[in-house]
């Protein structure tokens, strides 16, 4: 419960300042992708932004070391982070600082795969990788498998 006030508080006001709803919620000691997010994590391929109003980016999907799925993300009005399905929900594993200009522009230099991604989301990655990322072929199976194992 803490963990889910202090993410609620350093999160919030980005998404409040922009009049958008928060697209996480607490759910049993976990933090999971909700609303826009959700939708972007279950439906978007690699490489894509989604037209929403958060412009969601999916940076890769690849199987964790747990076992799931994992996502890389980045909002166009919002963090950055890592998501991993869990029991049917994509669950928050890191949020940071995404540091695109609210105004969707990447800082000079600095972008990766067509979306900048912050040093602790690629390290994130690395460290619960298992494998490669999925390739175009399996990553749309597993879309269209709603992304069970």
């Amino acid at each position: 419960m803490a963990a889910a006030l202090v993410l609620g508080v350093l999160l919030g006001a980005p998404f409040l300042s922009s009049s958008q709803p928060l697209p996480l919620m607490s759910d049993g000691g976990r933090v999971v992708a909700v609303a826009a997010l959700e939708t972007a994590l279950d439906t978007l391929p690699t490489g894509k932004q989604g037209t929403d109003s958060m412009g969601t980016f999916v940076g890769m999907s690849f199987r964790g070391n747990t076992g799931g799925w994992c996502r890389s993300f980045a909002t166009q009005r919002g963090p950055a982070g890592l998501a991993c399905r869990e029991r049917g929900d994509w669950v928050i594993e890191v949020l940071a600082r995404n540091p695109r200009p609210r105004d969707g522009r990447a800082p000079d230099g600095y972008r990766q795969s067509g979306a900048p991604f912050p040093e602790a989301i690629r390290q994130a990655v690395v460290a619960r990788q298992v494998g490669e990322a999925l390739s175009a072929q399996d990553e749309a199976a597993a879309i269209a498998a709603r992304w069970r194992n």
